[in-house]
């Protein structure tokens, strides 16, 4: 069983967390977007942010642009394409939209854009609904 509580521990988003990303999130339309900075404690390459680190903003965003839509899911499968790298210690945004909601399964869409508006990352993910009834028995 999967415990959808927020715990405010979760690594991306998770308030508590000492060593997460704190992410925070607000409305853009029919998207749901973060700013964030990400400091050097990030980085792959010198000066480059981890591509582990792009791939799990752009997991996290996706997975609660369905959890604000009250959708409890889980990600099925990810698909990130890196453009450019993300430098460290910039200003960078990330968004996510949904694309199609098939009932069981939600297909979603995210990026992270650059200060300057370039796509430095993009990704695709298909979600699947938990039962929470189903789960919880």
């Amino acid at each position: 069983m999967i415990d959808t509580r927020r715990d405010d521990m979760c690594f991306a988003c998770g308030r508590n967390n000492p060593i997460g990303l704190k992410l925070q999130f607000r409305w853009e339309g029919q998207e749901l977007v973060t700013n964030l900075v990400p400091g050097e404690q990030f980085q792959g390459y010198p000066g480059i942010v981890h591509g582990g680190i792009i791939g799990t903003i752009l997991d996290d965003l996706m997975a609660n642009l369905l959890i604000q839509r009250g959708i409890p899911a889980v990600t099925a499968s990810i698909s990130i394409q890196y453009r450019l790298p993300v430098p460290v210690g910039e200003h960078v945004s990330a968004h996510a939209r949904i694309v199609k909601d098939g009932g069981r399964v939600v297909d979603t869409e995210g990026d992270i854009r650059l200060a300057d508006g370039r796509v430095a990352a993009s990704a695709r993910a298909r979600f699947v609904r938990l039962d929470i009834e189903k789960e919880g028995s």
